[in-house]
Order: structure tokens, then C-alpha cells, then sequence
């Protein structure tokens, strides 16, 4: 009898195991137009703190904890999309750029920030004032 719980217990600890790995989802984020990488942009699963960012060839990968999820991709300049796993582990992720997004964009000497995040003064430099 003491092998037979033993014998459960090793199964109920690989169901376990691979109920972990089969939730693991792996992807790539990319610009629709180009069809290139988008290296940095945020995926999260959607009403969690769970998130990654894509490596240098837009892949990610990441362990959401519901059966389910929905995984929110954000990138600086392009539309955020909301995606449904839907028992899916293998992703591709196509943004699109939004244009009228980047009109609200600041560059500043140390990196970037939309100009309602800004406080102080902000002024405009041309070409000709470049040069000069």
C-alpha cells in the first residue's frame, strides 16, 4: 500500500509539473509594416504585475498564472493591442505605428517623455539654430 501512495504521488507531482510548463507562452513582437523586431516593448499579463520585455529580436516569454490570459503589448509610438492567449503557447505579435501618438512625444537630453508628463518649460529648436 505504501507503494501505491508513492506511486500517486509521483503522478500528481508530474501533472503539476507539466501543468507549469504547458502555461509558459513564447512570442515576437513586430512592426506590421516592416515586419522587423520591436526590442523593448512591454508585454503584461493583462490585470496582473506579471510582465516582460522583448529581447534584441522581439522574442519574449512569460509565465502567466490563469488558465486563459490576455497579454497587453505597449511600445513608445506604436498602438497597444490586448491579445487572448486562447490555449495557444507560440505567439506572433504584428503593432502598428501611431502617428498621431508621436505629435505628443518630447525628446529631452537624457531620454524621451510625452509632453503631459512635463513639467518646467519646454522650447522648440530648429535647424538653423543648430547650426548657428
Amino acid at each position: 500500500m505504501n507503494m501505491r501512495k508513492g506511486v500517486l504521488l509521483l503522478v500528481f507531482f508530474l501533472t503539476c509539473f507539466s501543468y507549469t510548463i504547458a502555461q509558459e507562452v513564447t512570442g515576437v513582437v513586430t512592426d506590421a509594416l516592416s515586419n522587423e523586431p520591436i526590442i523593448g516593448a512591454t508585454v503584461m499579463v493583462k490585470g496582473t504585475a506579471i510582465g516582460t520585455v522583448t529581447d534584441i529580436n522581439g522574442k519574449f516569454v512569460i509565465k502567466p498564472t490563469s488558465a486563459n490570459p490576455e497579454l497587453e503589448v505597449r511600445y513608445m509610438g506604436y498602438v497597444s493591442v490586448t491579445i487572448p492567449v486562447n490555449n495557444r503557447n507560440n505567439l506572433t505579435i504584428e503593432l502598428n505605428e501611431d502617428v498621431v501618438g508621436l505629435e505628443q512625444v518630447v525628446v529631452i537630453g537624457y531620454g524621451v517623455q510625452k509632453k503631459s508628463d512635463l513639467t518646467g518649460a519646454v522650447s522648440s529648436v530648429n535647424t538653423d539654430d543648430i547650426r548657428n
